[in-house]
């Protein structure tokens, strides 16, 4: 049963409401090692007869609205070891009463602010006021403000202070574009950038602006079907991009990944250019091997590792697919110099074979016959009733196979709804016409 919350508005409540009667601390059960992020320990008693708590360093409060810090002095004391703080879907509307919570917890680096209504809030001024709580935050080193529909202004008044932050989720905020700081942040290395509206490649160039150094960019949904001219060069340090659920539906587009000068991995599920709903695992493979051979810094797609047998068979079918096509990509000269010239596959018919050039014996004499075994001994029969001119009713077919492995020499074949391609029939291979 889910946990009942109180109908608390402040943090320090809350936290004494969900930690007040248990103790935390780490457990080892066997080889497994559970942290309960259950309260804890009384260690005096204060004047009002409540209890000081040492609680867990990390604190999940979410779903209590909370719209206020509350007591400070009392945050400040219940917090001083609290590394992570979520505090996703309560009421938060006032940043005023998020730098009072932040400003309390000196050892702070992970903050959780998503399904918080800070569009209601009036934005953050920059630069910002001095104050003791920017001190604390500036030790935040992932800040998740996704589904807030927050305003720019105060991401970037945050940012101003917040120069360890190395990820920032800003997922599910409906931005339709992207507003440019004044300030870069060279240490972010991952940004989430997820379900917004963004469509334009020249808004997500401002983002590679404000922050030089990332190395993980994510942009899944984002109604986005065009790279624009020279993508890459706002993003020198990228390492891991990921376009899934994006509209992009040229491969000219994608190829447009190769600008990127650090790139190694990518994410490119549900793009319309790859969707092979319903086409098999062997179409599957196909666009994949295409995708490989196009994108030769990759060392990762989809979450899967290029191995070197499989680049090489992606780029060798890349050759043959556009060898006689009039316009090639610019990536087919790239690969005839690593590759040369390939040759053409054989091409082998693995087509079951159904005609045999068989033989039959009657009275002394031999003659050639074409056996299908798609047929039953009746069909068989009456082909050799038109050679040796007698009845079907007054012969009996035998049949001897020229393989040695062939068990039934000499076999009669009695039953005529029985199909020939039961007996292994071969080239060679003899019926035998005897009396009935």
């Amino acid at each position: 049963m889910a946990e009942k919350k109180e109908e608390d508005n402040s943090l320090t409540d809350a936290i004494l409401t969900k930690y007040g009667n248990m103790e935390s601390g780490l457990h080892d059960m066997g080889k497994v090692q559970v942290y309960f992020s259950a309260p804890a320990k009384k260690i005096q008693s204060s004047k009002d007869d409540t209890m000081d708590l040492k609680l867990p360093r990390i604190l999940v409060l979410n779903r209590y609205k909370i719209r206020n810090a509350g007591n400070e002095e009392r945050l400040a004391e219940l917090c001083k070891s609290v590394t992570e703080l979520d505090l996703a879907e309560n009421a938060l509307d006032n940043w005023k009463e998020i730098l009072k919570i932040a400003g309390q917890l000196p050892r702070l680096e992970f903050f959780n602010l998503s399904s918080n209504p800070l569009h209601l809030a009036t934005p953050l001024a920059t630069p910002l006021a001095t104050t003791s709580s920017l001190v604390n935050m500036e030790n935040i080193q992932r800040l998740v403000l996704n589904n807030t529909k927050l305003h720019w202004e105060s991401i970037h008044s945050l940012l101003t202070v917040m120069q360890r932050l190395k990820e920032l989720h800003l997922s599910l905020n409906e931005f339709s574009s992207v507003s440019s700081g004044d300030c870069t942040h060279d240490n972010l290395k991952l940004l989430q950038f997820n379900n917004n509206q963004v469509k334009e490649w020249e808004d997500v160039k401002k983002l590679g602006a404000m922050f030089p150094g990332l190395e993980t960019l994510i942009l899944m949904a984002n109604p986005i079907s065009r790279l624009g001219a020279s993508p890459g060069e706002a993003f020198p340090n990228l390492k891991v991009v990921c376009l899934s659920e994006t509209l992009v539906e040229s491969w000219d587009e994608l190829d447009k990944l190769n600008e990127f000068p650090s790139l190694k991995e990518a994410l490119v599920k549900g793009i319309p250019l790859l969707c092979v709903t319903g086409k098999g695992d062997k179409a599957e493979k196909q666009i994949r091997q295409l995708a490989v051979a196009r994108l030769g810094k990759l060392e990762s797609l989809n979450r899967s590792v290029i191995t070197e047998p499989e680049r090489e068979q992606a780029e060798r079918l890349f050759i043959r697919k556009f060898r006689h096509s009039d316009v090639r990509p610019a990536r087919y000269d790239e690969l005839i110099a690593k590759h040369g010239h390939i040759q053409e596959l054989a091409k082998v018919d693995l087509t079951p074979r159904t005609t045999f050039n068989c033989k039959i014996t009657y009275d002394d004499s031999s003659y050639d016959i074409i056996v299908n075994v798609k047929d039953n001994v009746r069909q068989l029969n009456k082909q050799i009733r038109a050679i040796v001119g007698l009845p079907t009713n007054k012969f009996r077919t035998y049949f001897s196979s020229t393989d040695p492995t062939h068990l039934n020499n000499n076999e009669w074949l009695r039953y005529p709804n029985r199909f020939l391609h039961n007996y292994k029939i071969g080239d060679g291979d003899i019926f035998d016409i005897g009396p009935a």
